[in-house]
């Protein structure tokens, strides 16, 4: 992963968010903010893309400890429209959220 470019997409008011990391741009939603039915959402919502979730160790930076991570992740190779696309899909489709959403951009 390119740790120099990162974009993360976020409800202001919750911990719900979506993050593309990297030149090529990578798409990544954790599951570990999804609801089991938002999950389920994911899941089928997701699938026509050739995402499907999976799950990685992660060793957190600051603890140093392992952990077993889900997340639904897909090398986009720098494809903004698709990376449009699935944003789309997950704030509209999967969280719900509407036009009116307060949502933050954090990125560099």
């Amino acid at each position: 992963m390119d740790s120099e470019a990162f974009l993360i997409i976020r409800e202001k008011h919750s911990p719900k968010f979506i993050q593309f990391t990297g030149r090529k741009l990578r798409f990544d939603l954790p599951m570990k903010v999804l609801s089991e039915p938002e999950f389920e959402k994911a899941r089928r919502l997701l699938a026509p893309y050739g995402i499907k979730p999976t799950t990685y160790r992660f060793k957190d930076p600051q603890t140093g400890k392992s952990s077993a991570q889900t997340s639904f992740q897909k090398s986009l190779s720098g494809d903004v429209a698709l990376a449009t696309k699935l944003a789309e899909t997950v704030l509209f489709e999967v969280y719900d959220f509407n036009q009116k959403t307060k949502l933050k951009f954090i990125g560099n």
